[in-house]
């Protein structure tokens, strides 16, 4: 994973706790990988109701899961 994209995810996060008033997340069509959506689904606060990530092949065309059972283990 870039470091960039671990920071970007990061920053995210800390927007999330930071402003009460976000319950979405649209991150559709964005580049990023399954570890990262690993670390959001586990840094999110629990009040976020919605996360899009539509076109984003965070599960890299089935090749790792880990992305996807972070989510499921959310949910």
């Amino acid at each position: 994973m870039a470091t960039s994209t671990l920071c970007g995810t990061i920053d995210i996060c800390r927007l999330a706790w930071l402003r009460p008033c976000i319950t979405e997340i649209d991150l559709a069509a964005s580049l990023i990988p399954p570890d990262c959506v690993a670390t959001l689904i586990k840094l999110l606060p629990k009040r976020i109701k919605t996360l899009s990530l539509s076109d984003t092949d965070f599960a890299k065309r089935g090749k790792d899961l880990s992305g996807v059972t972070a989510l499921c283990d959310y949910l």
